[in-house]
Formats: C-alpha cells, structure tokens, sequence
C-alpha cells in the first residue's frame, strides 16, 4: 500500500504525461494531440473536460454528438429486450406478474423509488426466482411470484417493469455493497434464501428481500451470484475510502518510518547526548486523554536522532532521524491544553505534499522541557542553512 502512495505522489509530480511509445508511432498524429494537449494535461486548469474535448478534430469527424439530456447510449427497446431476458413463458401470465409486481413493490414501503437501469448493461447471471410480495406471508404460496431477474455488471438487481416499459432495480448497486445474503427456512416455497438491504447506508434499518428457487444447485448458484456481486461492490465503493483512510495514515502515523538495523545506544552516533524518561502521545491519540500516553525512554544521540527503548520489540529504534529534525519545529504546548504538564510537540516538515502527525512529548519538569526544546534546536536547520 505504501509503494501505491509512492507512485500517487510521482504521478502527483508529473509535468507533462509520459507518453507510451506505441502512441508516439501511431499515424494519426490527432489521437496524440488529443491526449497530450487536450485530455491527459497534468494541470487541472489546462485540462479540457470531456464534452470540449468531442470538439476535437480527432473527434469531430466521427459521428459522435452531445447528448442533450443525459449520456450517449444505445438504448435497447422493450421488446428487444424481453427477447434476450425473459425465460418462455405466455403472454398473459408476463402481463399478470408485472401489474402484480408492481402493487407488492410498493415504493412507499421500500422507503426509497426504484432506480431506472441502463439497458445496455452486461448481465452477469440471469434466472426465474420465486419473490415473496412485500408484508406478504413467507408460509403462504400464494404470496410468491415467479419472476424473471438478473445481476448486471455493475451490481444490481433488475428485473424488466412491463407496465412502466423500462428496466428497474429492485436492489442498486450502491445498496448491494450493505447487503446481507442467508439461507432461509420455513418458506411456502424453498429452497429460499433472504437479502436483508440497508436502508440509505443505515445499518440499523433493513429491507428483507426473500426469495424462493425451483432446486437446490439454483439456491447454491444465485446466493453465490449475490455473494459475488456484494463483494465486487464493496471492494468498487470502498476503495475510495479505504484509500483515503490509508492515505491518511500513510500521512499520519510517523511511526511507521521507524527504523531499527544496527541501532543500539552503543553505536557510534547513537550514543545519547541527553536523555531521560519522557511520556509521549500514541499514534493517533489525544493528549487529553490519560488513557493516551505512555512513559518512554528517550534519547537525543550524538548523530542527531531522536532515539527510545520499545518495550514491545525489546531493542531500540529511532523516533525521528537527522533530516527530520533539521526541518522540524518543536513548540510548548500549554498545561491546560494537555493531561499532562510540561508538554512540548514536535512538528515534521511537510514532504512532497504529505503531512505528518506532531509528536507530542511530556517532560518531568518545566526545566526538563526547556531542556529537551533547547537540545533539540541544535539539530535543527535555520533559515540561512546553518544550525
């Protein structure tokens, strides 16, 4: 993951893109012209958007067009569609599940409207599945309905509306990624299983989806189907999040950039100039917080290291080496704004667009906190370059 922040803040870097070569040697010198200077052009305020760049002449000589109301697709018409997704069965008994679909599906108990689907989507599984009514008795038969369903690409549950003529999802993708699949017992109709769906992300209230199959090996493979798309929607709609949050630790937690090879008080170099017992802040802790600190043994060493003694790996590491503190500010912190008195807090430079947590430090005595804010000056950088 740390390699992956490396590459973002090269690509962040960027001044202009690097161009492969099968690009550079294509013979329409437009496709480069329009990626180079158009599309791919690192500064925001340079980059042409989408619909600017179909004015390209690379573009403009080809039949595409603006849309005025939405998207270009190519839209699938009902009937068309009903000849790829719907299994063989009577005219009439289509109708009469639709218009009994449509009054069971009431959107007012779904808490939510049902959401129009792309027709041209890619179907990933596709099958009749029994769906019991909403507030229908799961022990009574008559309260399922046979019904023709598919999973697209994109992690919806959709099922084509004759009534309104359109493709509608009984559970979107976006809900698909809280979804909760279980085998269910006691059902009119079994083999049946349950997708239990969280209602705007609330995790406290759910919409119970309950369906019934013909035959165990179609059980086995639609709730594998469900399991597949839940676990593609998480991993879509969550990596944004988890990037972010990763980011952020990558940014925050400077313990991570602790090191430990050949480290010992009796190196030369890491041989103490001042030491003494220091309470510090946990990563991500709040100096408020008693709870929050723990009491290290810290050094400053010769080479200009901030150097302790884990407990936890039973060696020493360095805290903070020589280039850290030459950029670093250390300021005191008042007694009333942390659990501790005699707090000081140690601030990295920020490097290549990544910020760092202070390090917050509490020392014995108001003196020992001068002390440690003075020993720590000598390391650092001053604006002409000197110490």
């Amino acid at each position: 993951r740390e390699a992956t922040f490396h590459f973002l803040e090269w690509l962040s870097q960027l001044k202009v893109w690097p161009t492969p070569s099968r690009i550079r040697r294509f013979e329409d010198k437009g496709l480069l012209d329009l990626l180079g200077q158009w599309l791919l052009v690192p500064g925001p305020a340079e980059r042409k958007s989408l619909s600017e760049a179909l004015a390209h002449k690379f573009v403009a000589r080809s039949r595409l067009r603006k849309a005025t109301t939405g998207p270009l697709m190519d839209v699938i018409e009902p009937e068309e569609f009903r000849d790829l997704s719907f299994q063989e069965q009577g005219e009439n008994d289509l109708h009469e599940h639709a218009k009994s679909q449509e009054s069971v599906n009431d959107q007012s108990n779904l808490g939510r409207p049902f959401v129009t689907i792309d027709a041209t989507r890619k179907v990933v599984h596709n099958g009749m599945l029994w769906k019991l009514n909403t507030d229908g008795d799961i022990t009574n038969k008559a309260h399922f309905l046979q019904m023709d369903f598919w999973i697209d690409a994109q992690g919806s549950l959709a099922y084509f509306s004759l009534e309104e003529q359109k493709m509608l999802a009984m559970i979107d993708s976006s809900h698909m990624a809280g979804a909760t699949i279980t085998r269910l017992g006691g059902a009119a109709r079994s083999p049946a299983f349950k997708v239990a769906v969280p209602v705007d992300h609330d995790e406290a209230t759910v919409i119970d989806h309950i369906f019934a199959c013909e035959t165990e090996e179609d059980l086995i493979v639609w709730m594998e189907a469900f399991h597949r798309a839940r676990l593609e929607m998480m991993r879509t709609m969550h990596l944004g999040a988890e990037m972010a949050h990763d980011l952020n630790h990558f940014k925050l937690e400077v313990k991570n950039r602790r090191k430990s090879t050949g480290v010992t008080e009796d190196s030369e170099g890491y041989k103490s100039l001042f030491r003494s017992k220091l309470q510090k802040v946990i990563t991500n802790g709040n100096r408020m917080k008693p709870g929050d600190w723990r009491e290290r043994d810290m050094w400053l060493s010769k080479n200009g290291c901030l150097v302790y003694w884990s407990r936890r790996e039973e060696k020493e590491l360095v805290y903070y080496t020589l280039s850290d503190l030459e950029v670093a500010v250390v300021t005191p912190i008042a007694n009333e704004e942390s659990f501790y008195p005699w707090t000081f807090q140690v601030q990295l430079a920020e490097r290549s667009g990544l910020e760092f947590a202070p390090g917050e430090f509490a020392a014995e005595s108001e003196g020992m906190r001068d002390r440690w804010i003075a020993e720590f000056q000598t390391f650092i950088m001053t604006p002409e370059g000197g110490r």
